[in-house]
């Protein structure tokens, strides 16, 4: 039926008005997508400052560590001219303790994935599935609306 009924020939306003309407959707897509883009931005940020704390505990639990050993290298009277026989394979371990380099323990790649994911599950474990898809619901839903909202009124000019 409504394939029967002629539209009378577009004007120019309402090719303009279509075109404006048209441009007035890629500006919303534009900004909506501008505001999901810098929300996964602040989300990064925010995870790269948590791995840069959890790097300076861990360095300073090395360092700890370090200083431990030091103390009982000097304790046990580890000295090259002080060692005793039997203490040899203690000393030596206490030795390479001493000797390591705090950002190299902790910028291992063992060490850096359990960070990462340490940091990753206290992000989204207090998040439930119901908030998450509601957070995901809500942004498509928003796209959606203003695409449908902004066709709608390009087909309220055009008729």
């Amino acid at each position: 039926f409504f394939l029967m009924i002629r539209r009378p020939p577009r004007s120019t306003q309402s090719r303009s008005s279509a075109a404006s309407d048209v441009y007035k959707r890629q500006v919303m897509n534009s900004v909506m997508i501008t505001m999901v883009i810098a929300c996964f931005l602040m989300i990064l940020l925010t995870i790269k400052d948590d791995i840069n704390k959890k790097i300076a505990v861990e360095v300073d639990q090395v360092r700890i560590d370090i200083q431990r050993c030091a103390e009982e290298y000097r304790l046990n009277k580890c000295l090259r001219d002080e060692r005793v026989p039997a203490m040899e394979d203690f000393c030596t371990e206490r030795e390479k303790c001493m000797n390591q380099d705090p950002l190299q323990v902790v910028r291992s790649s063992k060490m850096s994935a359990s960070l990462v994911a340490e940091i990753i599950n206290s992000f989204v474990e207090p998040l439930s599935l119901k908030t998450m898809g509601f957070i995901l619901a809500l942004v498509f839903g928003t796209i959606i609306f203003w695409n449908c909202a902004l066709m709608g009124l390009s087909l309220i000019h055009i008729s």
